[in-house]
This record gives structure tokens, C-alpha cells and sequence, in this order.
């Protein structure tokens, strides 16, 4: 890479870059999509020393452009569990401005898909969800709101959610329906189920590299573990004893797993805006993915 860039004049190439900038109001660098390039072993040292240095050539593209008078903004985009493993080896902490996208509230999500449909489909601007949604979809599954349900069970991540919905609509429109029904949305779960499992044992992976196929030593067990039976499972993984509470941190990070609250009703991550609760009497229970 070191001789790629250096083979050209690169004094000539940056003098270039910052005359066309006089042209231009701001400049944008958007960063996306850097695990595509980790290996399938999770994320190691030499990994996250990369994302420092990019992080810190960002830094000093910012300086240098803005003494210019160009107004230069970076933006670099990591999955906040790598993004924690990252400051975890940084001894200043305080240098990286962080800006978390949290998805925690289901009307965000909605309107998320309200622009989304109404961009791909050619719907009228002006109608609501409600009107874009009933057209595309049933209103009701099991006595709910349909777009309730599928939200539900999409772990509050946008992506997930579009990608429970394709899955659907491809039933859809294998069967000749004029919009997604509810068998499809059955047939469209199971799939996703299959997808999203594969997904989550990846990332876990990514940031865990022997955690191995996690996921599937949860296959059978009921909705709702005491810890005890938690750890049980994880010991019979072959977890070592003193990588468990990493794990389960881990689970409970990926909305995996959740807590009963004491009202009774199960609470993820994303219930408390993507931070880890405070220790407390509530117990462990299994997060709302579904099996093979």
C-alpha cells in the first residue's frame, strides 16, 4: 500500500486535492464497512492497531485541510463491541469524539421503513406508515400489529429488520400473494431465524475468536434460564470457567440474551440504550431468537 501511494508525486497529488477543494463548501470521509477485510478468527492486535492509525490519520487530514481554510469532517463507522475492544487497549481514551447510533425506540424503526418503501416502491410521499404498511403486509398477525411483530423479533437492528421483511416478501412472491401474509411471514421467520443465528455467531466470533458456535449450545433449552443453567450450557460447550462472564457479557451485549425485570417482563440491550445495567436482583433469561 506504502508503495502504491509513494510511486506517484504525492506533494503534486495533495496540492491537487486541496485546489479542488476550494471549490467545494465541505468534504465528507466516510469510513464503512472495515471488518469486511478482518479474518473469519475474529479481531486481533495488529487489526485494531490499523483502526488507531486510521483513526489517527483522520485526525491529521482534519487539521491540515481546516488550516486551509476547507472544512473537513471524518467519520470513521465500528460496531461499538470492537469499538469498546479498541479503547480497551488505548491509554488515551479521551481523544476519540464518539457518537453512538442507537436503534431503541420500534417509531424510529417505522419511519425508518415508512422512507425506505416509499423510496423503492414509488409510494405517494404524503401517505403514513399506516397506509405504505397494510398495502405491503396484513395489519394483524396473532392478535398484533404486524410491523410490531416483525420489529420485535428483529432485535431493534435496522438491517435485521429489512432483511426479516425481504425474506418475507420473497415468500410473498413465490406463492403469488398481492401482499406478504401471514404464512409468509412464518415461512419468512424461519429463514431469518437461520440467517441471524449464523450472523450473531459470527460477530461473537469476531470479537471472540474461540467462542466457536456459540449459539448453538442454546438449542432446546427453555425461554427463561436461571443462571445457574446459563452456566451449565456454557460448560458444557467446553467454555472455560474463566472466559464465562466475558461470554455472557457478550450475549447480553448482542441482545442474545436479557433480563427479567421485576415486573416480570424481559428487557435487552437495547432497552437501556446500549449499556449494560448496573448489577442488580434481576436474573438472566433468554433473548427472542428463534432456533433451527
Amino acid at each position: 500500500m506504502t508503495e502504491l501511494i509513494y510511486k506517484h508525486d504525492f506533494n503534486k497529488l495533495r496540492s491537487g486535492v486541496k485546489e479542488y477543494l476550494h471549490f467545494k463548501d465541505e468534504l465528507w470521509l466516510l469510513f464503512d464497512n472495515l471488518d469486511k477485510g478482518w479474518t473469519s478468527q475474529g479481531v486481533n492486535a495488529n487489526d485494531l492497531v490499523i483502526v488507531r492509525a486510521l483513526l489517527e490519520a483522520t485526525r491529521k487530514i482534519e487539521r491540515e485541510l481546516n488550516r486551509k481554510d476547507s472544512v473537513a469532517h471524518t467519520v470513521v463507522f465500528l460496531r461499538n463491541d470492537v469499538f469498546e475492544n479498541l479503547i480497551d487497549t488505548t491509554s488515551d481514551r479521551g481523544k476519540e469524539t464518539r457518537a453512538n447510533v442507537d436503534w431503541d425506540d420500534p417509531e424510529l424503526l417505522r419511519e425508518m421503513l415508512h422512507r425506505r418503501i416509499v423510496r423503492i416502491d414509488a409510494f405517494d410521499e404524503t401517505e403514513d406508515f399506516r397506509q405504505v404498511w397494510n398495502s405491503i403486509c396484513v395489519p394483524m398477525i396473532e392478535g398484533e400489529d404486524s410491523s410490531q411483530y416483525l420489529i420485535d423479533r428483529s432485535l431493534m437492528r435496522p438491517r435485521s429488520l429489512l432483511d426479516l421483511i425481504g425474506h418475507c416478501r420473497g415468500y410473498a412472491v413465490s406463492l403469488g400473494h398481492d401482499r406478504i401474509q401471514k404464512e409468509d411471514i412464518e415461512k419468512g421467520m424461519s429463514a431469518f431465524s437461520d440467517d441471524l443465528l449464523s450472523e450473531i455467531n459470527l460477530e461473537i466470533r469476531d470479537v471472540y475468536p474461540d467462542s466457536g458456535e456459540l449459539l448453538y449450545a442454546f438449542l432446546g433449552c427453555p425461554a427463561r434460564l436461571s443462571r445457574e443453567e446459563l452456566v451449565s450450557r456454557l460448560s458444557g460447550h467446553s467454555v472455560p470457567e474463566n472466559e464465562q462472564e466475558k461470554l455472557i457479557d457478550m450475549l447480553f451485549w448482542f441482545g442474545f440474551l436479557g433480563y427479567v425485570w421485576t415486573n416480570g417482563e424481559p428487557r435487552y440491550i437495547y432497552s437501556f440504550h446500549y449499556r449494560a445495567p448496573r448489577k442488580t436482583s434481576a436474573s438472566p433469561a433468554f433473548g427472542k431468537i428463534t432456533t433451527p
